[in-house]
């Protein structure tokens, strides 16, 4: 499979991000109050328009080497909320990189509300795969990060990454699921029921583009495109 022949457009209709309820809304409203379920606390954005992330310049020999590409990294609510990295192959891999919070995927089409989501909610710490490699940068490993679903064999490099939010067969990319991180509450990378604080994810477009040649040849620039929404309580 191969990553570098094409320029890559995904765009994936909006999904309503409420807190649990019957009817769709904006994050926050006040229907169907659930008691049981721990609070969630949003930070003072509550969610944000579309935020590109541009990955430097990839020489095309080393297109397929997860540790090539060099991470970026981006904080939700500007300053107040957990930091994401951007990394792997064409940056389309996300880690939560802030101490606590932890990382998993659910279906678009289960991901109306918090307590769907929660009902629904695939870890990726119960799927971790063997890949992605050890990189020189930090955090790295194969723990609490998502990208493509499944097995990437470029004839020189293979990885098999299992549980992502993406998956690939030439020359389609589907996005076919929502990423969710969450925190607090004595929460765990294998249980979200008690989080505090939770955000949804949603990957919209990859752009693929070509750089003027290097020392290296021809080179390759990543732009990943995502909005998120702070989730509200099971409200």
């Amino acid at each position: 499979m191969k990553l570098h022949a094409f320029v890559l457009l995904v765009a994936f209709a909006t999904l309503g991000m409420v807190g649990c309820q019957k009817s769709t809304s904006e994050p926050g409203s006040n229907a169907d109050v659930n008691p049981s379920a721990p609070p969630l606390t949003c930070e003072t954005c509550t969610r944000a328009t579309t935020r590109t992330v541009v990955s430097d310049a990839t020489c095309l020999s080393a297109f397929g080497d997860y540790c090539a590409w060099t991470p970026k990294r981006d904080t939700l609510c500007t300053s107040s909320g957990p930091v994401l990295q951007f990394e792997g192959n064409n940056l389309s891999f996300i880690r939560p990189v802030t101490a606590g919070w932890y990382v998993g995927v659910v279906d678009s089409t289960l991901a109306s509300t918090w307590c769907t989501i929660k009902a629904n909610l695939e870890y990726k710490a119960n799927n971790l795969g063997t890949d992605p490699p050890t990189c020189l940068y930090s955090p790295t490993g194969n723990t609490n990060v998502v990208g493509m679903t499944g097995v990437y064999n470029d004839g020189t490099y293979s990885y098999d990454f299992d549980l992502g939010y993406y998956s690939y067969s030439s020359p389609v990319v589907t996005i076919d699921k929502w990423i969710v991180i969450w925190s607090g509450g004595g929460s765990t990378s294998t249980n979200a029921a008690p989080a505090t604080r939770a955000y949804l994810i949603k990957v919209r477009t990859f752009t693929l583009s070509t750089a003027s040649a290097g020392a290296c040849g021809p080179r390759r620039i990543m732009s990943v495109n995502y909005t998120y929404a702070c989730i509200a309580d099971c409200q």
